[in-house]
């Protein structure tokens, strides 16, 4: 009702909670799903690809132009391509690339951490922040 995309079978809208009624689905263009946030003020929306790292490299990505997010690393714990945050349907998931030093997922209640399994696809949340060396963490952000 207010304009917002959600998947075809959502009851809810997932941006503001309104219930949807039932409708045709329509073919939008892929929404931004979430906003990736570093603390030095980097940012980069997911709407598709974004690979993060010193030196973020595209050719290390399946995905067709992805974003890049480069990081200061002064102790070069972050990979030149680090790890990739994308969407997934309708979801995000975010893929360690074989880093060096690894990539931590914090889950949103800040109580579960995940070390991700290097090339594994693991779902990621608005709220969850993905630590990745040099004290740099990446928070995954709703979409504005």
């Amino acid at each position: 009702p207010n304009g917002h995309s959600n998947p075809p079978a959502a009851p809810t809208c997932r941006m503001c909670g309104v219930e949807i009624p039932e409708q045709d689905p329509r073919l939008v263009r892929r929404p931004v799903l979430c906003v990736l946030r570093a603390e030095d003020g980097t940012r980069a929306e997911v709407d598709s690809a974004v690979l993060i790292g010193r030196a973020p490299d595209p050719a290390r990505s399946n995905f067709k132009a992805p974003h890049l997010m480069t990081l200061h690393s002064p102790g070069h714990d972050i990979s030149r391509t680090h790890v990739e945050v994308a969407p997934q349907g309708w979801q995000v998931v975010a893929t360690d690339l074989n880093s060096t030093n690894g990539t931590v997922l914090v889950h949103p209640d800040g109580e579960e951490r995940q070390q991700l399994i290097p090339g594994e696809q693991v779902p990621v949340l608005p709220g969850s922040v993905l630590e990745l060396g040099d004290g740099v963490s990446i928070t995954i952000a709703p979409p504005a």
